[in-house]
């Protein structure tokens, strides 16, 4: 029985190698399903992670972000500065005269 499935096993290879029909072997389409499951679902992932996207989005947009945090550090200066209140200080009678 094992004899004749080492003969069958030699024939089926070599019979491949001569007709190209390796797209029936098992081990080419193992090898296509582990492509598809182990590689093309990191792919994208990679691809949204590296820096290109990054700066796609900001051709894309126009987006100059140094302006950006220099406006938005300017806002936040400008509204942390304590306003002038004169309502709540005492008046100072003798700067009046």
């Amino acid at each position: 029985f094992s004899l004749s499935l080492l003969i069958s096993y030699f024939y089926r290879n070599k019979r491949n190698l001569e007709t190209g029909r390796l797209k029936s072997s098992i081990r080419y389409r193992l090898t296509l399903s582990f492509i598809f499951v182990a590689f093309l679902p990191s792919l994208p992932i990679l691809f949204l992670s590296s820096n290109v996207t990054g700066k796609l989005y900001e051709r894309f947009y126009g987006i100059d972000i140094e302006e950006a945090l220099s406006s938005g550090e300017t806002l936040i200066l400008n509204e942390e500065k304590p306003k002038n209140d004169y309502s709540l200080k005492k008046p100072d009678f003798w700067k009046v005269f």
